[in-house]
């Protein structure tokens, strides 16, 4: 089982869901994809015993937050028996500085990733603590900070496809200490 935390479901904007359910009656069991607002929850993940379904059917519930909030559905398609593929959104993962690594303070560093998207890559930006640090528009996707200050920082990067889908990749913890004294 996979829990998705409510602030990842509840919102206040439209968002896409695809729900993709293939059944294999040979296998004995069936595979569901689920992608929620550009982020793949389940990528044909089995489901052990599950069987074609004869007349299927579609329940939409809905939950709101609050007492006078309300749920709606915009462009619903229900696509039965289809050879869909599903959305693939942008992908985007910090590859330097690793996660929980030091730097030396007052030095440059420079934050590296990798970045795919299926429509193009339109842009990937650059944020430490939330800060936006900068942006890179070409291969390869790096930004160099010029000067860090000491302290811990976490870092991330956001890629924008051309179909202006975003996605911000997991975070890294970087520390910057400032450079060892020279005693003798």
């Amino acid at each position: 089982s996979f829990k998705v935390p409510k602030a990842t479901l509840v919102n206040n904007q439209w968002v896409d869901v695809f729900i993709q359910y293939t059944a294999d009656a040979a296998a004995g069991n069936g595979k569901v994809t689920v992608v929620h607002n550009n982020v793949k929850y389940w990528d044909n993940l089995v489901i052990p015993g599950a069987t074609p379904i004869a007349t299927p059917k579609i329940a939409i519930g809905g939950r709101t937050g609050g007492e006078f909030e309300r749920n709606a559905i915009d462009n619903l398609i229900v696509a039965y028996n289809a050879d869909i593929a599903p959305p693939q959104p942008p992908t985007i993962s910090i590859t330097a500085p690793a996660n929980n690594s030091e730097i030396v303070a007052g030095a440059p560093a420079t934050i590296t990733v990798n970045a795919t998207a299926a429509s193009g890559v339109n842009k990937v930006e650059f944020f430490a603590n939330g800060s936006l640090l900068g942006q890179s528009t070409t291969a390869p996707y790096s930004f160099t900070v010029p000067q860090v200050p000491p302290g811990i920082y976490t870092v991330t990067a956001k890629i924008t496809d051309n179909a202006g889908v975003a996605v911000t990749s997991a975070p890294v913890t970087v520390t910057a200490r400032p450079p060892a004294s020279a005693n003798a």
